[in-house]
């Protein structure tokens, strides 16, 4: 793993921590980079959000996306 190099928010969780590259190592250890900047892309890009929600099969999951990263935003 590299070292620490900022504090700040993380892009996958959205908590303060200290960062690697954006992403703070609880997200690193748990689920990895690639699903941090997923994460940061769901809460930025509203088309993006609501293309992974209705992907989601289960209601189980859907409802830990919405406590995450809100409901997304439908046209």
């Amino acid at each position: 793993m590299s070292e620490v190099i900022a504090i700040g928010r993380c892009i996958g969780c959205d908590r303060s921590a200290r960062l690697d590259a954006g992403v703070c190592l609880d997200c690193l250890g748990r689920r990895g980079r690639k699903w941090a900047e997923m994460a940061h892309r769901c809460r930025v890009d509203p088309e993006f959000s609501a293309a992974v929600y209705f992907r989601i099969k289960g209601d189980h999951g859907r409802r830990l996306f919405r406590l995450m990263f809100g409901a997304p935003h439908v046209r």
